[in-house]
């Protein structure tokens, strides 16, 4: 999550999916996926087709959800 795009958001490894999301926080995909669609909705993450980024100024609410 170094790399950021040019509007300051961070770009997600597209090697970081929900299956492996779910491994790492010790929950199922289905928590991971409402915990993702919440974040979307607040703007934290954003998605254009298959490439999720998150919002420079949200970076400190997905660091605590992870």
């Amino acid at each position: 999550m170094d790399e950021k795009d040019k509007h300051g958001h961070y770009e997600l490894p597209r090697s970081l999916n929900q299956e492996k999301l779910s491994k790492i926080l010790g929950t199922t995909r289905v928590t991971v996926n409402k915990k993702i669609k919440e974040l979307r909705q607040k703007r934290v993450l954003l998605q254009k087709e298959r490439n999720m980024r998150i919002a420079n100024k949200a970076i400190e609410e997905f660091k605590n959800f992870l």
